[in-house]
């Protein structure tokens, strides 16, 4: 099995430093199902839009984010969607509130991170890796 966080979904939609090293993460195993978060949708779609504009908030290239969005629209028929059902999440402020803040979205990845361990799918703790892994 392989989770797959917003940030490695982000690199199968667009090429990075670190794609090439998904890439070969995911050949060597061809059999593993995928998972992720169903909130990786809605950051996903974000994600994508948000580097397709540049710091004033105008879009950089429209052909290359509809070519990114319907991308990431295909990622999803590969992926199986893990429930985020938590009591906690519930109380967390919308994203976009001015209570909503990094320890809130802290909190929500390490709810994902108990969910998928609790289903026995291994995450990585580093943002700045990639956060997938692989179990037996």
């Amino acid at each position: 099995m392989i989770y797959f966080d917003t940030c490695a979904l982000l690199k199968l939609v667009r090429a990075d430093a670190q794609s090439g090293a998904l890439g070969a993460f995911i050949d060597a195993r061809p059999a593993a199902r995928w998972f992720t978060s169903e909130l990786a949708r809605t950051e996903l779609a974000r994600a994508v839009r948000r580097v397709n504009h540049d710091d004033r908030g105008r879009l950089v290239e429209e052909q290359r984010l509809r070519a990114e969005l319907d991308y990431a629209e295909r990622v999803w028929e590969r992926l199986d969607l893990i429930a985020v059902t938590d009591h906690s999440s519930a109380l967390t402020p919308a994203e976009g509130s001015p209570r909503f803040s990094r320890i809130h979205a802290t909190r929500q990845r390490a709810e994902q991170n108990r969910a998928c361990s609790r289903r026995g799918v291994n995450t990585a703790p580093h943002c700045s890796q990639l956060r997938i892994s692989a179990t037996s």
